[in-house]
């Protein structure tokens, strides 16, 4: 079926690893986007990640706890909805849950980590959990990426009083290949300390 030219495309097939880990210590680079406004931090990696058949060597640490691969101002119907602006950009979700805001706003102060070398690039989140203005828990959450293309997700005792529904895993951002981890989509909380998603 369907119609001339034809395209193929070999899909990146991710496996998922659930395993115990003490969470890992990030704490050598703060990341602070600049100006305050602006949702993301820049950060230059010493190896090329390989992502659904790109390599990058520059990432974006989101506040609302993702990575980018391109500094995009959103197509405006996609930050309203968490899992269709997952679905539609190339990223990297360890907790997106709630509608991504233009401007962070001074009720509290997000923090954000980097640590790595030419063998990892390691990401952390420990910050107040807000949903539509009104803070409800916290959390503390890492990305560990690898030149192999690997990527681990770490949580450390997440705590919300709101019953959301998040998001987890790798986007290709073109609506129909990404992976989930655990469960992630749902609104039950990370039940393992840490997960891999091997490509």
């Amino acid at each position: 079926g369907g119609t001339a030219p034809y395209a193929w495309d070999m899909p990146t097939i991710y496996h998922q690893q659930m395993f115990g880990s003490d969470f890992p210590v990030i704490d050598e680079v703060e990341l602070q986007p600049e100006p305050m406004y602006e949702r993301w931090a820049e950060q230059d990696i010493e190896f090329d990640f390989p992502l659904y058949g790109e390599s990058f060597s520059k990432v974006y640490m989101h506040r609302d706890g993702f990575l980018m691969f391109g500094e995009d101002i959103y197509p405006w119907p996609y930050y309203k909805d968490a899992h269709l602006l997952f679905k539609k950009v190339k990223m990297v979700p360890a907790f997106l849950f709630k509608p991504v805001e233009y401007y962070p706003g001074t009720k509290s102060r997000d923090v954000m980590y980097y640590e790595g070398d030419e063998t990892y690039a390691a990401f952390r989140w420990d910050q107040p959990l807000t949903y539509f203005e009104e803070t409800v828990g916290h959390g503390e959450f890492a990305i560990i990426l690898y030149p192999d293309g690997r990527i681990e997700f770490y949580y450390n005792d997440i705590q919300l009083d709101e019953n959301v529904i998040w998001n987890a895993g790798v986007s290709a951002g073109d609506e129909s290949s990404y992976t989930m981890i655990g469960t992630a989509g749902t609104n039950v909380l990370p039940v393992h300390d840490a997960y891999a998603l091997i490509p």
